[in-house]
């Protein structure tokens, strides 16, 4: 056994059983199980959109100063400001090389340049994900000799959304 490495993968310390005569150091982690963006999938109006390469969610919470004269700090003359959230809002971030003839950007271009609402959905390898309703505030295609393909960008308004649940709805 010496200079040898051995890799034990267990789930909790009853399944560690050794055979050996061993001597040395057994280090245990908990393996965690990232969320990948590869299986990614987005939609628009049930169309995949074909070479997404980034999608981010952002969630913006407009807020309104309720300090009176009362929210003095203890022991002092000097107020201590107090908010409230009064709306929340929620923009989609969305890039992509830009594929032509695919049924999904043409989609996706048709309701950034229209102004159209529209369904779109975001789900992961496994099926899960939400399903979104808004439209798209910006849409930007660029092209240049560094990057040797074209690549498009948009920007989505989220006016409600709804979180999906399922497996069966990932088959290609």
């Amino acid at each position: 056994m010496n200079g040898q490495r051995i890799i034990l993968s267990v789930r909790s310390p009853e399944e560690i059983n050794l055979d050996y005569n061993f001597q040395g150091v057994i280090m245990m982690s908990n393996s965690v199980q990232a969320l990948r963006f590869a299986g990614t999938r987005i939609k628009v109006n049930d169309e995949v959109v074909a070479k997404v390469t980034n999608f981010s969610s952002e969630s913006e919470i407009e807020e309104e100063d309720v300090t009176g004269s009362e929210d003095i700090k203890e022991g002092s003359l000097v107020l201590q400001e107090k908010y409230i959230p009064v709306s929340v809002g929620e923009t989609l971030s969305l890039e992509g090389i830009a594929i032509a003839k695919d049924e999904g950007q043409s989609e996706l271009k048709t309701a950034a340049k229209s102004g159209q609402i529209v369904d779109l959905e975001h789900t992961t390898h496994d099926g899960t994900g939400t399903e979104y309703e808004g439209f798209f505030t910006s849409y930007e295609e660029e092209g240049d000799v560094s990057d040797g393909v074209y690549t498009w960008s948009g920007e989505f308004r989220v006016n409600d959304s709804e979180s999906i649940d399922r497996d069966d709805d990932n088959d290609e």
